[in-house]
């Protein structure tokens, strides 16, 4: 999976800022086939980052994040506390991630999926708008 990895990070189409890689939203997809192809679930922490396309800004979308665990024997769906005031479009469209064993690797595929078409969908109003240089940002990952 480790090779795997380093291919998606040297795609195109990603953002290399500061010695980081960013991953495009379209690059994302190919964890699905390639979890697909390995019939393995694959151990990620996906964080999104909003960039400014000239590259002078970067925005961490923490609570966005998604985690998919690997625990023999374990099938769980993680839900966000409801006592932490995140907003309904975040609490009523992703989950903050799963816990399966590495079998479960269709279950990992559909909720990723389900991950990132939400994300695709979220125009982040609400993270743009105190920071004017934002406006133009475009969503990008990073894969733990």
């Amino acid at each position: 999976m480790q090779m795997f990895l380093e291919k998606l990070q040297k795609s195109s189409n990603n953002r290399y800022e500061n010695g980081n890689i960013f991953i495009s939203p379209n690059n994302m997809y190919l964890i699905i086939d390639e979890m697909k192809y390995q019939k393995k679930a694959m151990n990620l922490l996906i964080t999104p980052y909003l960039i400014e396309k000239g590259g002078n800004m970067t925005y961490e979308l923490h609570y966005y994040e998604f985690d998919i665990e690997i625990l023999a024997g374990s099938k769980r769906i993680k839900a966000y506390n409801i006592k932490n005031g995140l907003p309904k479009d975040i609490t009523e469209n992703l989950v903050p991630g799963i816990e399966i064993d590495m079998k479960e690797y269709s279950l990992a595929c559909e909720y990723l999926k389900s991950y990132l078409d939400s994300m695709s969908s979220f125009s982040f109003s609400d993270e743009r708008k105190p920071l004017s240089m934002m406006g133009d940002a475009e969503l990008y990952y990073q894969i733990f």
